[in-house]
C-alpha cells in the first residue's frame, strides 16, 4: 500500500515539471546594435545535457528591420529555432522564424522587430553533453545584408564593366562597316543584365534604411552610395554604347536600300536628338553617313511616284525625313520640298478616303447584320455616318504639284469623286430608309401587313428591307386566314366570301414566287371550308327547323315558304371551275328540295298521324288538316305516307277491300265554325274483289252516338259516284238508333266490279271535332246472269 502511494506522489511531481529548461544569462541579454556578445552564466558557459530541451529569452529589437544574429560552434550537435511564441510546457506550438543567413555563413540571422516583446531561442534537441558556446548581436538588416555581400557586389561590378576602347575608337580608327555589332551587343546584353540585377538588389537593401542613416557618415552607408553611383555610371555607359551600336548597325544594314533607309529615319532622329550624350566620334560618324544617304533619297522617290499606278498610301514618312535633314544639319532642296508636299497631300487624301471607305463599309455591314425590325433611329444614325464620311473627304486634285498628272494622282481624284457620290447616295438611301422604317413601324403596330408589303415594294431601292421583313408574307396570309375563319365561325358569309375573294386577288408579296403557291393552297382550303360550312350550317338549320316545326298545327303552308329550305348563303366565288361550284350548289339545293318535299312532310305526317290516332279529341281536326296540307307538299312515293294523308283528308276516298270487317274512317269537318254547326264529310271507295258481274252489298255505317241519335236525320246527303242516294223502291237507308248500336244501313248497294265506287256521306253537326265512323260491307249477293 505504501509503495502505491509513493509511486503516485512521484508521478504527480514529474508531471508538474516543465518540458523546457530556461537558461538565464548573466549579464542579461541587451537589445542594442553592437558586436558579438558571449552568453554565459556569470563567467561560465552553460552546460547542456544530452536529451534535454532548453530556451533563452531575447528582448525585442531596438527598432524594426533588425536581425538577431546568433553564432555557436555546436554544429549539428544541437537543433535550434527562434520563435516569437513559446510555451515551456509544450502546450502551444512553436512559430519558427526563418533563418535568412547564407547557408555557409556559420551564423543564423533571425528577422526581429520592435513590435514583439520577447523572442525565444529554443534548443529542441541536444545530442550529447556539451558546453554551450553562444554569441549574439543585434544588427539592422540593411547593414547585415550589405556588409555580408559588399565584396561580392564590388567584384560583380568589376567583372561586368564594359571596355571603353572600341567605343572611343569608332569613327577614329575603326570604321562602322568593320564593327562586330552582334558580338558587342551580345556582350552588352549579358553584362548589363548583371549590372541591372545588382542595382535591383541595392534598391531592395535601400528600402530597409532607417531615416537616421540617410546622408550620414556611416562607413557602410558611404560604401553603399559609392557602389550605387559606380553602378549608375556603368549602366549609363552601357546604355549609350548599346544605342550607338544599334543605330550604327541600322545605318550599315540599310545601305543599298533607300526604302529601308527611309523607314529607319525615326531611329536615326531619336539618336541624333540626343547626340549630346555621345562623343563626337560617334555622332559625327552617323551624321556624315546620313548626309550622304539623303542625296540618294529624292531621285529615288521621284521616280517611284511617277511610276506609281495605284491609290494606296505612299510608304514614306516625310515628316521624319524632313526632321532627319534638320538633325543632320543638311539643307532641304526644292525638289524634296515638292516631293514631300505631294506625298503629304496624297497620303492625307488616301487616309481620308480609306477612313470614309471603312465608315461606309461598316454601315453596310450593320445593315447586313440586322436581325429583327430596324428602327428609324438606326437608319438616322447610319445617315449621320454617311454624312461623316462626306465630311472627311478632301477636295479632289493636286493643285500645281509637279506630280498632279501622274497616274496615281488621277486615280486618286477619280476615287474621291466616286466615294463622294457613293456616300451621298447612301446618305439619301439611309434617310429614305429612316422614313420608311417609321412608316413600317406605325403600320405594323396597326397590323396592316398588306400596306407594309406595299410600302416596301414601292421602295425598290431599299432591297435589304425585303430580307428584314421577309416574314410579312406569312403574317399577311395568316391575318387574312384568321379574318376569313373568324367570319366563317360567326356565320358572316358575305364577309367570309369577300375575304376569300380578296385573298385570291392578293398580289402584294415580298417574295411572290414563294408566297404564291402558299396562297393558292390556302385559298383552296378556305374555299372548301366555306362550301362545307354553308352546306353544314344549311343542313343544321333545316334539321333544327324540321325538328322544331314538324308538330306545327297552324299555318302549315307558311312552313314551306320559309327560306330555311334555301342555302344559308349563295356562294358566287370560286378559284377553280365554275361548273364544279354550280354542280355542288345544285347538289345542295337538291338535298334541300328533298328535305322540303319528302323528308320534312313525311316526318310531320307520321308524327302528326301518330298523335292524331292516339287522341282524336285533342286537336284532332287541326292535326288532320295539318296532315292534309303536308300531304299537298309531299312529293315522295311512299304509299304509306300517302295513305296516312288520305285517312285525314275528308275529300279522299278510303278503300274498303274486305267484307264482313269494319273499316274505320274519320268524318272530318269541311267548314270551320268553331261555335256553330259544321258540315262533315267522309268518303268510302268500295273496291272489294269479286267474281260477280253485278255485285250488291249491304253497307253498315256505325256512327258515334252523338251523330247516330238523330235517327233518320243524321245525314245531310249520301251520294254514290256523285249520284244522290234516296230511299225509294227496294233501296233503303235504315236509320241508326240505340237499338242497332247507332248503325245505319244502306241496302242494297250496287257497285261496279273492278272500278271506283265512291260513297260520300255528308252530315251537319255542332262543334269542330273528329268523328270515328266504322263501315262494313256484307258479303255480296251473287246473282247469276
Amino acid at each position: 500500500m505504501k509503495k502505491i502511494i509513493l509511486f503516485t506522489l512521484l508521478a504527480a511531481m514529474l508531471s508538474g515539471c516543465a518540458a523546457y529548461k530556461q537558461l538565464t544569462p548573466e549579464p542579461a541579454v541587451k537589445a542594442a546594435e553592437n558586436g558579438y556578445i558571449e552568453l554565459k552564466d556569470d563567467q561560465e558557459w552553460f552546460e547542456l545535457d544530452a536529451g534535454k530541451k532548453y530556451y533563452i529569452e531575447f528582448p525585442a529589437a531596438p527598432a524594426d528591420n533588425f536581425y538577431l544574429i546568433t553564432k555557436t560552434d555546436a554544429g549539428d550537435k544541437i537543433s535550434t529555432v527562434l520563435s516569437p511564441t513559446f510555451d515551456a510546457d509544450e502546450k502551444g506550438a512553436l512559430n519558427p522564424l526563418p533563418n535568412e543567413a547564407a547557408v555557409d555563413a556559420g551564423e543564423q540571422a533571425w528577422p526581429v522587430d520592435a513590435g514583439v516583446q520577447k523572442f525565444y531561442w529554443v534548443i529542441e534537441n541536444v545530442r550529447e553533453d556539451m558546453p554551450l558556446h553562444l554569441e549574439y548581436r543585434y544588427l539592422p538588416r540593411w547593414r547585415y545584408k550589405f556588409e555580408t555581400q559588399a565584396a561580392a557586389f564590388r567584384e560583380l561590378l568589376t567583372e561586368n564593366t564594359m571596355s571603353r576602347q572600341t567605343y572611343e575608337a569608332i569613327g577614329v580608327t575603326v570604321k562602322t562597316a568593320g564593327l562586330p555589332f552582334d558580338q558587342l551587343l551580345g556582350e552588352l546584353e549579358n553584362k548589363n543584365g548583371q549590372i541591372r540585377g545588382l542595382q535591383k538588389q541595392l534598391a531592395t537593401i535601400e528600402k530597409l534604411f532607417p531615416a537616421s542613416i540617410v546622408n550620414s557618415s556611416d562607413p557602410a552607408y558611404l560604401d553603399f552610395t559609392r557602389l550605387k553611383e559606380d553602378l549608375e555610371i556603368e549602366n549609363t555607359f552601357q546604355e549609350n554604347f548599346r544605342k550607338a551600336l544599334q543605330v550604327l548597325q541600322l545605318e550599315v544594314q540599310t545601305r543599298g536600300s533607300i526604302p529601308a533607309f527611309a523607314k529607319a529615319a525615326p531611329q536615326f532622329n531619336a539618336f541624333l536628338q540626343e547626340k549630346e550624350r555621345y562623343p563626337k566620334n560617334i555622332s559625327g560618324t552617323l551624321t556624315r553617313a546620313i548626309d550622304a544617304r539623303l542625296d540618294e533619297l529624292t531621285p529615288y522617290y521621284d521616280d517611284l511616284l511617277r511610276r506609281k499606278k495605284d491609290i494606296s498610301a505612299i510608304d514614306l514618312n516625310v515628316d521624319e525625313i524632313t526632321a532627319l535633314y534638320d538633325n543632320a544639319g543638311k539643307s532641304i532642296g526644292q525638289d524634296y520640298k515638292n516631293l514631300a508636299a505631294y506625298v503629304t497631300l496624297f497620303n492625307r487624301k488616301a487616309g481620308r478616303r480609306q477612313e470614309a471607305r471603312q465608315i461606309l463599309d461598316q454601315a453596310r455591314q450593320k445593315v447586313q447584320s440586322l436581325k429583327g425590325r430596324p428602327s428609324a433611329k438606326f437608319f438616322g444614325t447610319l445617315a449621320a455616318e454617311a454624312q461623316k464620311a462626306l465630311s472627311l473627304l478632301p477636295s479632289a486634285g493636286f493643285g500645281s504639284s509637279p506630280y498632279r498628272k501622274t497616274t496615281a494622282a488621277k486615280k486618286m481624284t477619280s476615287a474621291i469623286h466616286k466615294i463622294y457620290n457613293e456616300a451621298l447616295s447612301l446618305k439619301q438611301k439611309y434617310n429614305q430608309s429612316r422614313d420608311v422604317a417609321k412608316t413600317l413601324s406605325r403600320l405594323e403596330a396597326q397590323k396592316q401587313y398588306g400596306k407594309m408589303i406595299e410600302t416596301i415594294n414601292n421602295n425598290p431601292g431599299l432591297s435589304f428591307l425585303k430580307t428584314l421583313y421577309a416574314d410579312l408574307d406569312q403574317k399577311s396570309l395568316q391575318q387574312q386566314k384568321r379574318a376569313i375563319t373568324t367570319a366563317l365561325a360567326q356565320q358572316k358569309w358575305a364577309a367570309a366570301e369577300q375575304g376569300l375573294r380578296s385573298l385570291f386577288n392578293e398580289r402584294r408579296f415580298i417574295n411572290g414566287k414563294k408566297a404564291g403557291p402558299v396562297k393558292k393552297q390556302l385559298v383552296r382550303a378556305l374555299e372548301d371550308t366555306l362550301v362545307n360550312r354553308v352546306e353544314r350550317y344549311t343542313r343544321q338549320r333545316v334539321n333544327a327547323f324540321v325538328n322544331e316545326k314538324y308538330g306545327t298545327l297552324d299555318n302549315v303552308n307558311a312552313l314551306y315558304d320559309n327560306p330555311v329550305f334555301e342555302p344559308v348563303w349563295d356562294i358566287t366565288f370560286t378559284s377553280g371551275n365554275k361548273a364544279q361550284l354550280a354542280a355542288r350548289k345544285q347538289k345542295l339545293r337538291q338535298r334541300l328540295q328533298k328535305l322540303k318535299e319528302i323528308e320534312f312532310p313525311a316526318k310531320a305526317i307520321t308524327a302528326l298521324y301518330r298523335d292524331f290516332v292516339a287522341d282524336i279529341n285533342n286537336n284532332g281536326v287541326a292535326r288532320a288538316r295539318a296532315i292534309v296540307v303536308h300531304g299537298q307538299h309531299y312529293k315522295g312515293k311512299d304509299r304509306k305516307i300517302k295513305t296516312l294523308v288520305a285517312e285525314c283528308d275528308p275529300w279522299a276516298s278510303k278503300w274498303l277491300t274486305k267484307t264482313a270487317d269494319y273499316r274505320l274512317v274519320y268524318a272530318l269537318p269541311t267548314t270551320s265554325n268553331s261555335q256553330g254547326e259544321n258540315t262533315y264529310v267522309f268518303r268510302i271507295n268500295i273496291r272489294i274483289p269479286t267474281e260477280a258481274r253485278f255485285p250488291v252489298y249491304d253497307l253498315n255505317i256505325k256512327l258515334p252516338a252523338e251523330v247516330g241519335k238523330k235517327g233518320g236525320a243524321w245525314y245531310q246527303q249520301i251520294t254514290m259516284n256523285k249520284k244522290v242516294l234516296k230511299p225509294e223502291g227496294r233501296f233503303s237507308i235504315v236509320a241508326p238508333g240505340s237499338s242497332n248500336n247507332y248503325t245505319a244501313l244502306v241496302t242494297p248497294l250496287s257497285v261496279e266490279p273492278g272500278g271506283d265506287n265512291v260513297l260520300e256521306v255528308r252530315f251537319k253537326q255542332k262543334g269542330l271535332k273528329v268523328f270515328p265512323v266504322s263501315i262494313m260491307a256484307e258479303k255480296p249477293i251473287l246473282r247469276k246472269n
